[in-house]
């Protein structure tokens, strides 16, 4: 899997050098680098796509697992309620938040 992530990393990297603000594809990116491994990478990509959209749902749902995964239950919770503003029906967003016990 990892070299799968890999693989989409740089297809994903050139993609996003012809249109560096082209949202859908740097969340993929973020998407690739986490399944690559690069968790760092992947949480700043992630930013990035908040900061452009905030109101991408998917993202914000994504930060939130990071988080949760790091043992930041605050962070997480903070970062699915964002989602769930985004959109009340995102049910990934959800089903996180009551891991968060909110």
């Amino acid at each position: 899997t990892r070299k799968r992530g890999k693989d989409a990393v740089t297809s994903l990297q050139q993609a996003n050098r012809i249109n560096n603000l082209h949202t859908r594809t740097n969340y993929l990116l973020a998407r690739a680098l986490a399944l690559a491994g690069d968790a760092e990478k992947a949480e700043k990509k992630f930013g990035e796509v908040r900061e452009a959209d905030a109101n991408f749902v998917a993202a914000l749902n994504a930060l939130g697992e990071m988080a949760l995964k790091r043992g930041e239950d605050e962070k997480a919770r903070d970062a699915f309620l964002d989602a769930f503003k985004a959109d009340a029906d995102y049910t990934p967003a959800k089903a996180n938040l009551l891991r968060t016990n909110h």
